[in-house]
């Protein structure tokens, strides 16, 4: 990556938390994770070329979203992370800490968070840099 300007499938997935392997001649391409140069569309299953690239992912990741039912900021970063959320792939749980006394307690006022584990993300508002932090480092 040279400027903040991504070259390719190369640079882009640490990023979005994929790892790259080049495809060697006549690997079959699974359909899922396949991005072929060839074409816009899905690609074929059966394409193989050295110039396809097979893109596998790191590790599935799982995302929890702490909201409240009433809270406008909650829908704001809902809406923010849903984009990536459809175009990553990785599952996201919402959970309502009005639900829960302890989590009440624990967090307060202090919603929304997102978090990957037990790593908080960002709160309040999504945070974009922090997102991508947080894909680039696998947490």
């Amino acid at each position: 990556m040279k400027g903040g300007v991504f070259k390719g499938t190369r640079d882009l997935a640490p990023i979005i938390g994929i790892k790259f392997v080049p495809a060697t001649k006549n690997q079959p391409l699974p359909p899922t994770f396949a991005v072929t140069t060839r074409s816009c569309g899905p690609p074929d299953p059966g394409i193989t070329s050295p110039q396809t690239a097979v893109l596998q992912p790191m590790r599935p990741l799982k995302l929890t979203l702490y909201i409240r039912t009433y809270c406008h900021l909650c829908d704001d970063m809902r809406a923010a992370v849903e984009p990536w959320r459809a175009r990553l792939g990785f599952e996201l749980e919402e959970v309502d800490v009005d639900d829960d006394p302890a989590l009440e307690a624990r967090l307060g006022e202090k919603v929304p968070v997102l978090m990957s584990g037990d790593q908080e993300i960002c709160h309040y508002f999504f945070d974009e840099e922090a997102f991508k932090r947080c894909l680039e480092v696998g947490a």
